[in-house]
């Protein structure tokens, strides 16, 4: 009755408890695991929220230094600058960030602790971040930044733990829109500074960050976050707005890997919208769509030059092909626990130096999610990702399952988005990087949806997908009553 209600209204309608609902709450053991009693975090906690991600996502950060006249670039005269040098700002707001994280923790320690429960695996990764210090080439810099990663995973266990995931979303489109606006504002007010100087990027949008792939992939989780709001809840408009602010912002940065990502985001969603009105027509377009992508990498296969040259790489990849060949000595030299978490590029390592003699430019990373992990935490850092993979798909099936759809829609758009940023640039198990503490957060809130009434969460947070509206209309023209309900799944 109330499902048939909530069809022709377009609206969610509270459903009375019943003696099996009563009975599976009771056997999840603690009212937080259910969505109904899930706390939903006060104003103060969202901005809190905002601010944190904010930092996170390394937005305005380097602002202060930009007005100062201090530039971020990897050489100066020909002198290598340290990769590994701490913002003081920076350094400042992460540890205030850190203890505050840690206090909220400490007042809602019992649901955190069984969402660290129920990601154990990402417990053991950051554990292992932490303790690769012992054998780091550089201990104080891996202290540093492990430490920044431990507070990255804190927060993500806090946000995951008191919000529900469209509140999660709703909070990341607030970040994402404040580092829109501000970098248009900024660069509006200082364009000399909004913009990239290096030989290479010369006009490239960076705004409020410190390089134009910074902005690109908080511009590119924006697209995503604003995609789901204006699909799955009652907002439209302004999501809508600001998706298209922030593809604008992502052309201007003129970010191959950003635009990958929004392509993805946008076939996704497509196709998961022709996949709930008619099956037959989604599968139809799917086939199409990878023949398409076959050809693509056929034509590629044939001629890469000139289909690199679209994209403006050559066939090394602006000579990444050349860094993952050297990169593989050094791993091969500590392949069981690597040279230490985020340790190897600076410029007290010898091995580093001699590196970027070798390949004439100062990359700071290895341009590839995989190969940083092993250079990091070696064989069993690389297995240790392969198990949360797993666990990754098996979250999405369940909540599929579930009948949680906007969420594992969301959730499996990301995770392709990841896999395939992470082919040109780590972005997994990364301090402050907006992808990392969002997949780890993703990943926890989805992962309590398998005890959680998902019904219920989504009344409690507002989701109400674009389709719903449609569905008394569509089954009014083309059906007869009662039928709605089984082409629409719930």
């Amino acid at each position: 009755m109330t499902d048939d209600v909530a069809r022709a209204t377009g609206r969610s309608v509270p459903v009375p408890h019943v003696a099996h609902d009563r009975a599976a709450t009771a056997k999840a053991g603690s009212l937080a695991d259910t969505a109904e009693a899930k706390p939903i975090g006060s104003r103060l906690e969202r901005l809190f929220v905002v601010l944190a991600l904010t930092v996170q996502a390394v937005a305005f950060v380097s602002v202060p230094r930009l007005l100062m006249g201090v530039e971020n670039p990897r050489e100066i005269n020909g002198k290598l600058v340290d990769l590994g040098e701490s913002n003081p700002l920076n350094f400042a707001l992460l540890g205030v960030t850190g203890l505050i994280v840690v206090v909220l923790l400490w007042r809602h320690r019992g649901p955190a602790l069984r969402t660290v429960r129920r990601n154990w695996i990402a417990l053991i990764v950051m554990v292992l971040i932490v303790l690769s210090t012992i054998w780091s080439v550089d201990p104080d810099l891996t202290l540093r930044r492990s430490g920044a990663y431990a507070i990255s995973f804190l927060l993500a266990v806090y946000i995951a733990t008191r919000f529900s995931f469209t509140d999660i979303i709703r909070l990341i489109g607030y970040t994402t829109a404040l580092a829109a606006a501000g970098s248009i504002l900024f660069t509006l007010a200082m364009p000399s500074m909004g913009l990239m100087h290096d030989p290479d990027l010369e006009g490239n949008l960076r705004g409020v960050f410190t390089h134009k792939n910074g902005l690109a992939r908080v511009m590119m989780v924006g697209i995503l976050a604003h995609a789901y709001l204006a699909t799955f809840t009652r907002a439209r408009a302004w999501p809508c707005f600001w998706a298209v602010v922030e593809l604008a912002l992502l052309v201007l940065a003129r970010s191959v890997n950003g635009a990958v990502g929004a392509m993805i985001v946008m076939v996704s969603l497509s196709l998961y919208l022709v996949w709930r009105l008619h099956r037959p027509i989604a599968a139809m377009i799917t086939a199409i769509v990878g023949a398409g992508l076959l050809a693509a990498l056929v034509i590629a296969a044939s001629d890469p030059d000139a289909a690199l040259g679209l994209v403006g790489k050559d066939v090394t990849l602006t000579g990444r092909t050349e860094l993952w060949r050297a990169m593989m000595e050094y791993i091969g030299q500590r392949p069981l626990l690597g040279w230490g978490y985020s340790a190897f590029f600076q410029v007290d390592n010898p091995d580093a130096l001699a590196l970027w003699a070798r390949l004439r430019w100062n990359p700071p990373h290895t341009h590839n999610g995989l190969l940083e992990v092993l250079l990091d935490l070696g064989a069993l850092g690389l297995l240790l990702i392969a198990a949360q993979i797993v666990q990754t798909v098996s979250v999405i099936v369940q909540s599929a399952r579930a009948k949680a759809w906007p969420e594992a829609w969301c959730f499996a758009t990301f995770f392709i988005v990841c896999a395939a940023l992470n082919l040109a640039e780590p972005t997994i198990i990364r301090s402050q990087e907006i992808t990392s503490i969002l997949f780890n957060t993703m990943l926890f809130s989805c992962s309590l949806l398998r005890s959680a009434p998902v019904a219920a969460q989504r009344r409690q947070s507002g989701t109400v997908s674009v389709l719903a509206r449609a569905r008394p209309r569509l089954s009014s023209a083309a059906s007869p009553a009662g039928s709605a309900s089984a082409r629409w799944p719930a």
